[in-house]
């Protein structure tokens, strides 16, 4: 028998297309450290900006290991990445001045975007449930 969190799971089940079409211009896109980031949906973000859909988005992001299509240099301008953690993967571009750098201890995460910032929309990855609804 499904329960009503798997029946729920399944309505708002989406592609990451359809998921960064409900980010809009202007939004602050918070995302989580590391793995936690949905490669997917940022890379549909950045293809978006790309034509033209939308400008104007931050996106909040920590200890990146690994390269983001939203972080490509022909993005500058209509992106601001803003980084707790400055990483291989945005080190040169902290560097260059292309993304800014807040500097944030790891355990102040959580506060700091709950309490400093207005967050518009927040990404994470998630697994699919098992039969119990986890």
């Amino acid at each position: 028998m499904i329960n009503r969190w798997q029946e729920l799971y399944k309505q708002k089940l989406t592609s990451p297309e359809e998921a960064a079409r409900l980010i809009n211009s202007g939004d602050l896109v918070v995302a989580p450290l590391s793995n936690g980031q949905p490669l997917s949906l940022v890379n549909a973000v950045a293809k978006r900006i790309r034509e033209g859909e939308i400008e104007d988005i931050t996106y909040v992001s920590g200890v990146d290991v690994r390269w983001f299509d939203l972080y490509h240099p022909d993005l500058v301008g209509k992106v601001t990445i803003d980084t707790g953690f400055v990483s291989p993967a945005t080190r040169q571009a902290v560097g260059q001045g292309l993304f800014t750098y807040t500097p944030c201890r790891l355990g102040e995460a959580v506060e700091m975007v709950s309490k400093c910032r207005n967050c518009n929309v927040s990404t994470l990855v998630v697994s699919p449930m098992d039969k119990h609804g986890f």
